[in-house]
């Protein structure tokens, strides 16, 4: 499974993805770490090549390069350079502590994906919550990514949840201005004051955030419009492309369409034939229906990767896309 969900919990209702184990509260950081099966470490070992010489093999010691080895149970999560810092769970945990503070947060889940490569942290900013229109309510987030396989930096990021089907907004185009980067090469705590100040701009992201969602609930998209959306989101394939891309296409297309009729949410009063119901339809679809790949067939190991591409992947791709044509046909 290339995103497996390893260890993870959540609080309150069961989350979209329906992954991890439901626990009461997590009211620290700490508690929230423990709870999701993280308190572990990851250390730096000396990596060895075996070389086969004369019939007998033997260890290469491979200079500059280190194995960053969990040391729960000896699992080798990457290789590495010499500059690497690895940034510890715990470390990484207190960073949003010390960037949010305390009693401004609820943590809701974090785990670890990928056998321990990555993991995540997400805290709900409950007084920046608003609604789009009347019983249909955005709640946005932190949500902090950490990888222990020297493939990115820790990344801390703002996304939001559409709460009447719970799916996720990720990549809008405010949301890409509150993000900051700690590379894995220095100590994190040297990042707190910046990051506090990313924080400051991340609300008021939020604030326009909310006036791009109102913008978009403003546009009415007919027949033309939808057509051009849904091309917008999954635009024409090269001209000499294979019929069966070509088909695909225009079978993603279909279904798009069809969720602006009948994703959950999208026949609230305000919210039916317009540009907000057009975004609600492609996040209900990289995070409840996009066919994601792996070779798990079973309906868990979909969830788990659906979870980790409109965090990170494709998923996060379309979304911006989205927000990117709507705003276009409000001009």
């Amino acid at each position: 499974m290339a995103h497996a969900v390893e260890t993870m919990f959540f609080t309150g209702e069961v989350p979209w993805h329906r992954l991890g184990r439901k626990v009461e509260e997590a009211p620290t950081s700490e508690d929230a770490m423990v709870a999701a099966g993280l308190d572990w470490r990851v250390d730096l070992r000396p990596v060895f090549a075996e070389v086969s010489e004369g019939g007998r093999s033997h260890r290469v010691y491979v200079p500059e390069h280190f194995a960053v080895v969990r040391d729960r149970d000896r699992r080798a999560l990457g290789v590495v350079g010499r500059r690497y810092a690895p940034v510890q769970n715990a470390e990484a945990f207190s960073f949003v502590d010390a960037v949010v503070g305390t009693g401004d947060v609820r943590f809701e889940s974090a785990g670890s994906l990928e056998g321990g490569k990555l993991v995540w942290l997400l805290a709900r900013l409950p007084r920046d919550a608003f609604e789009v229109v009347q019983g249909d309510e955005v709640v946005p987030y932190l949500l902090l990514g950490n990888r222990h396989d020297g493939g990115g930096s820790l990344v801390s990021s703002l996304c939001s949840t559409r709460v009447v089907c719970a799916n996720t907004f990720t990549a809008a185009l405010a949301e890409r201005k509150a993000r900051i980067y700690v590379r894995h090469v220095g100590r994190v705590s040297d990042r707190v004051s910046e990051a506090q100040v990313v924080l400051g701009l991340a609300r008021a992201e939020i604030a326009l955030q909310r006036e791009t969602f109102e913008r978009c609930r403003l546009v009415v998209l007919d027949g033309g419009r939808l057509e051009r959306f849904a091309s917008d989101v999954y635009p024409d394939p090269e001209e000499d492309a294979a019929e069966a891309t070509r088909t695909r296409i225009a079978n993603r297309r279909e279904n798009l369409v069809r969720l602006f009729e009948e994703a959950p949410g999208n026949a609230l009063p305000g919210v039916r034939g317009t540009g907000w119901a057009a975004l609600s339809a492609v996040t209900y679809l990289t995070t409840h229906e996009a066919k994601v790949r792996g070779r798990a067939k079973d309906a868990r190991s979909d969830d788990e990767r659906r979870l980790a591409s409109s965090w990170y992947g494709s998923g996060a791709t379309l979304n911006a896309r989205a927000v990117e044509s709507v705003l276009r046909l409000a001009a």
